[in-house]
């Protein structure tokens, strides 16, 4: 549920648990023994919405402050935007595995996501990068295809070869 003029969900507290006792618990119960979590992120002009003001105060304990006023507000709500999908995606994978093994499944969990080049060359915050220290999280699906083809190069050396090259930082795979 993103795109242009579609909003982000801010990962608080009720939707944690709304996506582990409706989403996780109910796909292992009908037999799902992999899942997927696709694309833990904000964009980095996001971070206006009441929901993420409210967790702004719980996090830091002291009043929201708006982004484009500073570069330290930026960094502000960018580190929150990281935390909260990062506390979103541990809860929710050890959720699953711990669901999981009480139903004797061994539950695989992966994170559907483009690259940090195409992230930082979009404006998106994501804690993609510090995933992979999660037990919970078996490894990484690369989410690539012809719309990266277009992406705007990060080089400015050769903007004719640079369409081409980044892509290609989109086709691997990683897992444990």
């Amino acid at each position: 549920m993103h795109g242009k003029n579609m909003p982000y969900v801010v990962p608080v507290q009720s939707f944690i648990e709304y996506m582990k006792t409706a989403v996780v618990r109910r796909v292992i119960d009908a037999g799902v023994t992999t899942i997927f979590l696709e694309e833990p992120e904000f964009w980095a002009r996001a971070g206006y919405s009441t929901p993420f003001k409210e967790e702004w105060q719980k996090f830091y304990g002291f009043p929201w402050r708006p982004q484009h006023e500073s570069a330290e507000n930026t960094y502000l709500s960018s580190k929150l935007k990281y935390h909260l999908y990062y506390n979103a995606i541990q809860q929710v994978s050890d959720y699953a595995k711990t669901y999981g093994r009480s139903k004797g499944k061994n539950i695989r969990v992966y994170i559907a996501t483009h690259s940090l080049v195409n992230y930082s060359s979009w404006k998106i915050v994501s804690p993609e990068a510090s995933l992979a220290s999660l037990p919970g999280i078996d490894g990484y699906i690369a989410q690539c295809g012809p719309e990266l083809h277009g992406n705007p190069p990060i080089s400015t050396a050769s903007r004719k070869n640079a369409y081409s090259r980044t892509p290609s930082s989109n086709t691997a795979r990683w897992s444990r």
